[in-house]
Protein backbone atom coordinates (compact mmCIF):
# COMPACT_ATOMS: atom_id res chain seq x y z
CA UNK A 1 0.00 0.00 0.00
CA UNK A 2 1.54 3.19 -1.35
CA UNK A 3 0.49 7.09 0.19
CA UNK A 4 -1.98 7.03 -2.99
CA UNK A 5 -3.77 4.55 -1.85
CA UNK A 6 -5.11 6.62 1.18
CA UNK A 7 -6.88 9.36 -0.38
CA UNK A 8 -8.30 11.03 3.28
CA UNK A 9 -4.06 10.75 4.27
CA UNK A 10 -3.97 13.12 1.44
CA UNK A 11 -7.16 15.08 1.73
CA UNK A 12 -6.78 15.86 4.93
CA UNK A 13 -2.86 16.90 4.99
CA UNK A 14 -4.83 19.68 2.23
CA UNK A 15 -6.90 20.96 4.92
CA UNK A 16 -3.68 21.52 7.27
CA UNK A 17 -0.99 22.66 4.83
CA UNK A 18 -2.79 23.76 1.58
CA UNK A 19 -3.63 22.72 -1.92
CA UNK A 20 -0.81 24.44 -3.27
CA UNK A 21 1.41 22.71 -1.07
CA UNK A 22 0.07 18.90 -1.18
CA UNK A 23 -0.72 18.94 -4.94
CA UNK A 24 2.39 19.07 -5.91
CA UNK A 25 4.03 16.27 -3.79
CA UNK A 26 0.96 14.64 -4.29
CA UNK A 27 1.96 14.53 -8.23
CA UNK A 28 5.37 13.40 -7.75
CA UNK A 29 4.23 10.62 -5.45
CA UNK A 30 1.75 9.22 -8.09
CA UNK A 31 4.42 9.91 -11.13
CA UNK A 32 7.27 7.44 -8.68
CA UNK A 33 4.73 4.95 -7.72
CA UNK A 34 3.56 4.69 -11.35
CA UNK A 35 -0.42 5.73 -10.78
CA UNK A 36 -0.70 8.44 -13.85
CA UNK A 37 0.31 5.20 -15.88
CA UNK A 38 -2.74 3.62 -17.83
CA UNK A 39 -1.03 -0.05 -17.53
CA UNK A 40 -3.06 -0.45 -15.00
CA UNK A 41 -6.37 1.27 -14.96
CA UNK A 42 -9.12 -0.65 -13.64
CA UNK A 43 -11.43 0.45 -11.08
CA UNK A 44 -13.79 -1.56 -9.25
CA UNK A 45 -17.18 -0.75 -10.05
CA UNK A 46 -18.66 -0.39 -6.82
CA UNK A 47 -16.18 2.34 -6.52
CA UNK A 48 -17.68 4.00 -9.85
CA UNK A 49 -21.21 4.09 -8.47
CA UNK A 50 -20.88 5.33 -5.08
CA UNK A 51 -18.65 7.96 -5.84
CA UNK A 52 -20.81 10.21 -7.19
CA UNK A 53 -23.31 9.37 -4.00
CA UNK A 54 -20.62 9.91 -1.79
CA UNK A 55 -19.45 13.39 -2.82
CA UNK A 56 -22.94 14.87 -2.67
CA UNK A 57 -23.66 13.42 1.10
CA UNK A 58 -20.14 15.15 2.13
CA UNK A 59 -19.60 17.76 -0.11
CA UNK A 60 -22.17 19.39 -1.99
CA UNK A 61 -24.51 19.15 0.41
CA UNK A 62 -22.62 20.69 3.34
CA UNK A 63 -21.62 22.96 0.89
CA UNK A 64 -25.51 24.02 0.25
CA UNK A 65 -26.02 23.75 3.47
CA UNK A 66 -23.24 26.38 4.60
CA UNK A 67 -24.28 29.17 1.75
CA UNK A 68 -27.72 28.98 3.50
CA UNK A 69 -26.70 28.92 6.88
CA UNK A 70 -23.24 30.99 6.69
CA UNK A 71 -21.74 31.16 9.95
CA UNK A 72 -21.22 34.10 11.71
CA UNK A 73 -19.59 35.50 14.81
CA UNK A 74 -22.47 35.59 16.82
CA UNK A 75 -22.52 31.72 16.15
CA UNK A 76 -19.34 31.23 17.26
CA UNK A 77 -19.71 33.13 20.73
CA UNK A 78 -22.97 31.40 21.27
CA UNK A 79 -21.61 27.72 21.20
CA UNK A 80 -19.29 25.37 19.37
CA UNK A 81 -21.88 22.82 17.96
CA UNK A 82 -24.66 25.15 16.37
CA UNK A 83 -26.79 24.35 13.14
CA UNK A 84 -24.48 26.78 11.31
CA UNK A 85 -20.82 25.49 13.07
CA UNK A 86 -21.89 21.72 12.54
CA UNK A 87 -22.03 22.44 8.68
CA UNK A 88 -18.84 24.46 8.29
CA UNK A 89 -17.32 21.52 10.35
CA UNK A 90 -18.90 18.99 7.94
CA UNK A 91 -17.67 21.13 4.84
CA UNK A 92 -14.08 21.60 5.77
CA UNK A 93 -13.81 17.70 6.58
CA UNK A 94 -15.17 16.48 2.98
CA UNK A 95 -11.75 15.86 1.19
CA UNK A 96 -11.22 13.23 4.16
CA UNK A 97 -15.06 12.48 4.28
CA UNK A 98 -15.31 11.67 0.43
CA UNK A 99 -12.83 8.80 0.42
CA UNK A 100 -13.85 7.39 3.50
CA UNK A 101 -17.60 7.11 2.46
CA UNK A 102 -16.41 6.24 -0.64
CA UNK A 103 -15.09 2.99 0.64
CA UNK A 104 -17.91 2.61 3.48
CA UNK A 105 -20.63 2.63 0.77
CA UNK A 106 -18.85 0.37 -1.40
CA UNK A 107 -17.75 -2.19 0.96
CA UNK A 108 -21.27 -2.32 2.28
CA UNK A 109 -22.40 -2.81 -1.33
CA UNK A 110 -20.20 -5.70 -1.67
CA UNK A 111 -21.00 -7.37 1.45
CA UNK A 112 -24.77 -7.56 0.58
CA UNK A 113 -24.42 -8.55 -3.51
CA UNK A 114 -22.21 -11.68 -1.50
CA UNK A 115 -25.30 -11.75 1.06
CA UNK A 116 -27.61 -13.04 -1.93
CA UNK A 117 -25.79 -16.49 -1.52
CA UNK A 118 -22.90 -18.67 -2.96
CA UNK A 119 -25.49 -19.53 -6.21
CA UNK A 120 -25.76 -17.19 -7.80
CA UNK A 121 -22.16 -15.89 -7.11
CA UNK A 122 -20.66 -19.02 -8.41
CA UNK A 123 -23.10 -18.54 -11.53
CA UNK A 124 -21.27 -15.09 -12.19
CA UNK A 125 -18.30 -15.87 -11.70
CA UNK A 126 -18.64 -18.97 -14.09
CA UNK A 127 -20.15 -16.15 -17.12
CA UNK A 128 -17.32 -13.64 -16.24
CA UNK A 129 -14.68 -16.18 -16.75
CA UNK A 130 -16.24 -17.42 -19.87
CA UNK A 131 -16.71 -14.23 -21.19
CA UNK A 132 -12.55 -13.29 -20.24
CA UNK A 133 -11.60 -16.70 -21.95
CA UNK A 134 -13.29 -15.31 -24.96
CA UNK A 135 -12.01 -12.28 -25.15
CA UNK A 136 -8.44 -13.27 -24.53
CA UNK A 137 -8.66 -15.86 -27.02
CA UNK A 138 -10.24 -13.65 -29.90
CA UNK A 139 -7.75 -10.61 -28.82
CA UNK A 140 -10.82 -8.24 -28.39
CA UNK A 141 -11.19 -6.16 -25.62
CA UNK A 142 -14.84 -5.23 -25.34
CA UNK A 143 -15.44 -1.45 -23.73
CA UNK A 144 -16.51 -1.61 -20.22
CA UNK A 145 -19.37 0.51 -18.54
CA UNK A 146 -17.81 3.07 -17.23
CA UNK A 147 -20.38 5.38 -17.32
CA UNK A 148 -20.69 6.11 -13.01
CA UNK A 149 -17.44 6.92 -13.15
CA UNK A 150 -17.28 9.31 -16.01
CA UNK A 151 -20.31 10.83 -14.65
CA UNK A 152 -18.85 11.84 -10.93
CA UNK A 153 -16.30 12.99 -13.16
CA UNK A 154 -18.93 15.49 -15.32
CA UNK A 155 -20.39 16.56 -11.79
CA UNK A 156 -16.90 17.15 -10.57
CA UNK A 157 -16.09 19.45 -13.20
CA UNK A 158 -19.36 21.34 -13.22
CA UNK A 159 -19.17 22.17 -9.16
CA UNK A 160 -15.91 23.28 -10.13
CA UNK A 161 -16.01 24.91 -12.61
CA UNK A 162 -19.08 26.95 -11.25
CA UNK A 163 -17.33 27.99 -8.37
CA UNK A 164 -14.15 29.43 -10.26
CA UNK A 165 -16.27 31.34 -12.58
CA UNK A 166 -17.87 32.44 -9.24
CA UNK A 167 -14.29 33.43 -8.10
CA UNK A 168 -13.57 35.26 -11.26
CA UNK A 169 -16.60 37.18 -11.72
CA UNK A 170 -16.56 38.13 -7.79
CA UNK A 171 -12.59 39.00 -8.46
CA UNK A 172 -13.60 41.34 -11.65
CA UNK A 173 -16.99 43.35 -9.66
CA UNK A 174 -14.75 43.87 -6.48
CA UNK A 175 -11.67 45.32 -8.74
CA UNK A 176 -13.72 47.93 -10.42
CA UNK A 177 -14.43 49.85 -7.90
CA UNK A 178 -10.62 49.52 -7.57
CA UNK A 179 -9.66 50.31 -11.20
CA UNK A 180 -8.23 47.38 -11.66
CA UNK A 181 -8.28 45.03 -14.77
CA UNK A 182 -9.94 42.34 -15.21
CA UNK A 183 -6.48 40.45 -16.42
CA UNK A 184 -5.40 42.24 -13.27
CA UNK A 185 -8.05 40.61 -10.97
CA UNK A 186 -7.56 37.14 -12.52
CA UNK A 187 -3.89 37.45 -11.76
CA UNK A 188 -4.29 38.06 -8.23
CA UNK A 189 -6.23 35.11 -8.05
CA UNK A 190 -3.43 32.89 -9.15
CA UNK A 191 -0.30 34.74 -7.73
CA UNK A 192 -1.69 36.33 -4.65
CA UNK A 193 -0.21 34.46 -1.50
CA UNK A 194 -3.16 32.28 0.01
CA UNK A 195 -2.01 32.80 3.78
CA UNK A 196 -0.93 36.42 4.81
CA UNK A 197 2.42 36.90 5.26
CA UNK A 198 3.85 34.21 2.58
CA UNK A 199 5.19 35.31 -0.59
CA UNK A 200 5.89 32.56 -2.38
CA UNK A 201 3.26 30.38 -1.78
CA UNK A 202 0.21 31.02 -3.64
CA UNK A 203 -2.61 29.11 -5.57
CA UNK A 204 -0.14 29.62 -9.03
CA UNK A 205 2.15 26.39 -7.75
CA UNK A 206 -0.62 24.00 -7.75
CA UNK A 207 -2.16 24.73 -11.08
CA UNK A 208 1.56 24.86 -12.59
CA UNK A 209 1.63 21.57 -10.89
CA UNK A 210 -1.74 20.28 -12.01
CA UNK A 211 -1.37 21.51 -15.63
CA UNK A 212 2.21 20.06 -15.70
CA UNK A 213 0.63 16.70 -14.59
CA UNK A 214 -2.70 16.78 -16.81
CA UNK A 215 0.08 17.59 -19.74
CA UNK A 216 2.47 14.19 -18.59
CA UNK A 217 -1.35 12.16 -18.60
CA UNK A 218 -2.28 13.31 -22.01
CA UNK A 219 1.63 12.55 -23.04
CA UNK A 220 1.12 8.99 -21.75
CA UNK A 221 -1.83 7.99 -23.40
CA UNK A 222 -0.23 9.19 -26.65
CA UNK A 223 3.13 7.29 -26.08
CA UNK A 224 0.94 3.95 -25.16
CA UNK A 225 -1.17 3.86 -28.61
CA UNK A 226 -4.41 4.75 -26.77
CA UNK A 227 -4.94 7.52 -28.79
CA UNK A 228 -3.62 9.59 -31.83
CA UNK A 229 -1.59 12.59 -31.81
CA UNK A 230 -4.21 14.85 -33.58
CA UNK A 231 -6.37 13.71 -30.23
CA UNK A 232 -3.65 14.52 -28.30
CA UNK A 233 -2.87 17.53 -29.44
CA UNK A 234 -6.54 18.63 -28.97
CA UNK A 235 -6.69 17.75 -25.38
CA UNK A 236 -3.92 19.08 -24.61
CA UNK A 237 -4.78 22.65 -25.75
CA UNK A 238 -8.66 22.47 -24.67
CA UNK A 239 -6.62 21.52 -21.03
CA UNK A 240 -4.25 24.38 -21.37
CA UNK A 241 -6.82 27.04 -22.81
CA UNK A 242 -9.06 25.72 -19.59
CA UNK A 243 -7.58 26.95 -17.12
CA UNK A 244 -8.11 30.21 -16.53
CA UNK A 245 -11.99 29.97 -18.02
CA UNK A 246 -12.97 27.19 -15.83
CA UNK A 247 -9.87 26.73 -13.04
CA UNK A 248 -7.03 23.95 -12.53
CA UNK A 249 -9.64 21.45 -10.55
CA UNK A 250 -11.76 21.17 -12.90
CA UNK A 251 -10.04 20.50 -15.98
CA UNK A 252 -8.54 18.10 -14.13
CA UNK A 253 -11.56 16.56 -13.68
CA UNK A 254 -12.67 17.20 -17.07
CA UNK A 255 -9.13 15.91 -18.36
CA UNK A 256 -10.16 11.98 -16.59
CA UNK A 257 -13.16 12.10 -17.90
CA UNK A 258 -11.90 11.93 -21.37
CA UNK A 259 -9.30 10.10 -20.17
CA UNK A 260 -11.66 7.02 -19.71
CA UNK A 261 -13.01 7.18 -22.70
CA UNK A 262 -9.58 7.45 -24.48
CA UNK A 263 -8.79 3.90 -22.44
CA UNK A 264 -12.23 1.96 -23.47
CA UNK A 265 -11.93 3.65 -27.15
CA UNK A 266 -8.24 3.16 -27.15
CA UNK A 267 -7.95 -0.85 -25.92
CA UNK A 268 -10.82 -1.73 -28.48
CA UNK A 269 -8.54 -0.22 -31.35
CA UNK A 270 -5.55 -2.24 -29.67
CA UNK A 271 -7.28 -5.45 -29.63
CA UNK A 272 -8.50 -5.24 -33.23
CA UNK A 273 -5.07 -4.16 -34.27
CA UNK A 274 -3.59 -7.87 -32.06
CA UNK A 275 -6.24 -9.74 -33.71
Amino acid sequence: MTPLALPSLVGGAMQISGIEKIAPIYYLFALAAGDASIANPKIASGVAEVALPATILAYIIPGALMALMPLTATEVSRSMFTPQSLVTYAFFLAPVAVPLLTTAISKAMRWCRRSDGPKREGEYDGIKGLIDTCNKESGHHKPKNNSPLKTAYAVSFAIQAAQHIYTLSRAFIVSSAGQLSLTAAVGNIFLKPTVPGQQFSSISLYAGATLAFGLYTVWDLRRRGYTTYREASKASLGYISGQVLFGPGAMYAGLWWWREGVLDSGMYRIGLHRS
